[in-house]
């Protein structure tokens, strides 16, 4: 009979991991007697301990800094689809001024225009917004503060501009 050495709970010989706490049995001795079972008492929480004092735990500074990699990453996103969005516009505006020199097209003309115009006013704000994220990204490792208010939802507040 086969106990895990880190609970004590029973484990038959086919099993690669402990059903109770995940301990790895395969590769470490996979027995203890029923005598050390019966003259250790298996406290969780003094394993949690054990476990947490042995496992190299990440840091604070590591999230800030996986925090800083996904901020920037998302920077990076924005600043590619601002360029689509400015290339776009651009295209549409070169579109509309071709066309406004015929009669025919004029309405075809002022809409490539207005749509161009508009796209290039999005692709400016999406450009502050992507600069805003790789200020925050630098910022984040060095002064940690205002980190849930930059990822709320803003829901509440789009309803409420709505409304």
């Amino acid at each position: 009979m086969a106990f895990c050495i880190k609970c004590g709970t029973e484990i038959t010989d086919e099993m690669l991991f402990c059903p109770k706490c995940g301990n790895k049995v395969g590769e470490q001795p996979k027995t203890i007697n029923q005598s050390q079972v019966n003259n250790q008492q298996f406290n969780p929480q003094q394993n949690y301990q054990y476990q947490a004092n042995n496992l190299a735990q990440p840091t604070a500074y590591t999230y800030l800094q996986r925090l800083s990699g996904k901020v920037k990453t998302e920077a990076i996103i924005w600043v590619v689809i601002a360029s689509l969005q400015l290339l776009l516009g651009i295209i549409l505006l070169i579109q509309g001024i071709s066309l406004s020199g015929y009669s025919w097209t004029q309405d075809t003309a002022m809409v490539y225009y207005v749509q161009g115009l508009v796209l290039i006013v999005i692709s400016i704000v999406n450009y502050k917004v992507s600069s805003n994220d790789f200020k925050y990204s630098r910022e984040v490792l060095i002064n940690p503060v205002g980190i849930v208010n930059k990822f709320s939802p803003i829901g509440g507040r789009i309803r409420n501009l709505i409304y």
